[in-house]
């Protein structure tokens, strides 16, 4: 299997968990009653479709993946004014993934492949363009997830994907460049899915060898990275997102009742 090919199936499982803890609340009916307005995004033009990942704190601003005619994942920037916007590649690229945007919606991040066939995270804003944000030391991929309100602290995960994967959490600012997480105990990997507002404050989830048995952390400068505990009857928790303030975590995890979305 290929670099690329990996990292994607890998990918899938992650993103696949996200979209789950985020269905089952929505599926008990926590919209009942609300006022629902959908509004199809389009496509870039020439494309094959989209699918939108991160929306900006008024929800002006939506970002996400959308297909070129040859089917290949760009990233976009959509506002109601400029519609979807393609956002690009690296250099030397075919495709790339946007998958966090900061309050304002003048930040957005995520991953795409270079020259070398290497993933790397990156920064895009309108100033400077998408902006590589590196690699953890002996790392080939690097994979932004998620980016505080003001844009300067983002937060993923980098590692080597060479037959069975290994990466860790990072946490990326300008002044001190991409930094590792480590892992909880005798993990092996771990990857970061949420910081705070002021980005002080990151969950994500800590995995075995086997990259499925999860864990989820809270992780702060001054604690490190901490397990946040299982649902009751379960022993299996992936944390997909943060509140603001950071004191509030969601997620999915297995307990003595099924599967179930947690907080």
């Amino acid at each position: 299997m290929s670099l690329t090919s990996s990292l994607r199936q890998r990918c899938h499982f992650v993103h696949a968990a996200r979209l789950l803890a985020i269905s089952l609340p929505l599926a008990a009916g926590t919209l009942a009653g609300a006022a629902q307005e959908f509004t199809g995004l389009g496509q870039i033009p020439g494309g094959t479709g989209s699918i939108a990942r991160a929306v900006s704190s008024e929800g002006g601003v939506v970002v996400g993946t959308a297909r070129t005619a040859g089917g290949i994942a760009h990233p976009f920037r959509w506002t109601p004014g400029d519609g979807m916007i393609d956002l690009g590649t690296f250099r030397g690229g075919q495709f790339a993934e946007a998958l966090g945007v900061s309050s304002d919606g003048s930040v957005v991040v995520g991953f795409g492949d270079v020259a070398d066939s290497s993933l790397h995270a990156f920064r895009w804003t309108a100033e400077a363009g998408m902006v590589d944000l590196g690699l953890l030391a002996g790392a080939n991929f690097a994979e932004a997830q998620a980016v505080s309100a003001d844009g300067q602290v983002i937060v993923g995960l980098s590692g080597t994907a060479a037959g069975v994967s290994s990466f860790q959490a990072f946490r990326w600012t300008q002044q001190t460049g991409m930094q590792g997480l480590g892992v909880l105990g005798t993990d092996a990997t771990s990857l970061a899915t949420g910081v705070s507002d002021d980005g002080s404050v990151i969950t994500g989830t800590s995995t075995d060898n086997t990259g499925f048995n999860g864990h989820a952390f809270i992780w702060t400068a001054a604690a490190g990275m901490q397990g946040i505990g299982h649902l009751a009857g379960g022993s299996i928790t992936n944390a997909n997102a943060l509140s603001g303030d950071g004191l509030v975590a969601i997620g999915i995890g297995d307990s003595s009742q099924g599967v179930r979305a947690f907080r």
